[in-house]
């Protein structure tokens, strides 16, 4: 009868370290994977970081894709020549890199609202991802001409830091 009972003490003993064994390993797991998860940040969240300072305007926000956004509104034009007018404003212009994933809806006859994430150079030479919102507007004529259009505000962000330019007007 004395070993019955050492028997079921034993099994119960067993059973109690294997639960907890199996908890303290998906906890080590749970606490390895909060550990060496990588913080990357997608285009939406960049901008949504930019624009969150700026009223929320994001939600009025259209991709290029959508097919309501053709050429003939001019956001396409605008997204483009942005690239103009924010490369300049860089420490290293020739290390700029744009990502491509623009944005932006039409704000007024000829006015548009931009976003782009790009890489570049920061002051210190290192390479850094950052994403821009410039107010843009058309003065009409050839499109392609950058002379035809100018900004008036161009915020442009560290998504690492969070930290922001502010640039006022330019041609």
């Amino acid at each position: 009868m004395m070993n019955k009972f050492y028997f079921n003490l034993y099994s119960k003993r067993k059973k109690i370290g294997i639960s907890l064994a199996l908890i303290i390993f998906i906890i080590s797991i749970g606490f390895y994977m909060i550990k060496n998860r990588t913080q990357s940040i997608n285009s939406n969240d960049a901008i949504n970081s930019v624009s969150a300072k700026n009223n929320g305007e994001i939600n009025n926000i259209i991709t290029t894709n959508d097919p309501t956004c053709s050429d003939e509104d001019g956001l396409t034009h605008a997204e483009i020549e942005s690239e103009y007018f924010i490369k300049p404003l860089m420490k290293y212009p020739e290390e700029v890199n744009f990502k491509g994933d623009r944005r932006g809806h039409k704000t007024d006859e000829n006015s548009y609202l931009v976003f782009e994430k790009f890489t570049a150079k920061n002051a210190i030479g290192v390479k850094t991802e950052y994403v821009y919102k410039i107010d843009m507007h058309y003065n009409g004529g050839d499109w392609t001409d950058n002379n035809n259009w100018e900004y008036n505000t161009a915020i442009i962000e560290d998504t690492s830091t969070g930290e922001q330019h502010t640039y006022y007007g330019g041609k």
